[in-house]
């Protein structure tokens, strides 16, 4: 369910018309009376929600909100309350699966590790008098992230064939026998 738009034929966008069968995205429309505002506020969700989003490398979701209600045209007429959240926590929690999942826990990791990294200061010492960060361990943790980064581009690559299976069974309207849920 990662598209909550699609193009019609004159390649305009339009809201998908699953949208309005699930009750968390149809009370985004209805809080609207403009069209338009309800559209907005769910492209503000898209654009939160969807690991594709040109906003999903801001890892946190603060952040991520703020950058997107700065850069969304009309976002002052969003209207971000329960609904929005029930919205938003819908859309996650049909969005994710076991690999993106793992991916998020990883990247997560990653971003402590980042404050790690930002924090070593090699003139520190413990209440032994010891170097609080070893320079050894600081090397060898450096050596092995080109592993890592590798790790994370597969893990992308492999939810992207995971949502293009999504997209290709419910074009087809069933799975296989051996493909996953």
């Amino acid at each position: 369910m990662n598209e909550l738009f699609q193009f019609n034929e004159d390649f305009e966008i339009e809201v998908n018309p699953i949208v309005h069968t699930l009750v968390p995205f149809k009370k985004v429309l209805e809080k609207y009376k403009n069209k338009v505002d309800g559209i907005t506020e769910l492209s503000f969700i898209a654009f939160l929600c969807n690991p594709k989003s040109d906003f999903s490398d801001i890892r946190d979701e603060k952040e991520r909100k703020e950058a997107i209600l700065i850069s969304m045209v009309g976002a002052n007429k969003i209207k971000l309350d329960k609904v929005t959240e029930e919205a938003i926590q819908f859309y996650k929690d049909r969005n994710h699966t076991t690999t993106s999942l793992f991916l998020d826990s990883l990247l997560n990791a990653l971003d402590k590790t980042t404050g790690y990294f930002n924090a070593v200061n090699y003139t520190e010492v413990n209440s032994k008098g010891d170097l609080k960060y070893d320079p050894k361990k600081v090397m060898d943790s450096a050596a092995s992230s080109p592993k890592l980064m590798t790790t994370i581009r597969e893990l992308r690559e492999q939810i992207k064939k995971e949502q293009e299976l999504e997209g290709n069974v419910r074009g087809s309207g069933q799975k296989g026998v051996y493909e996953d849920g």
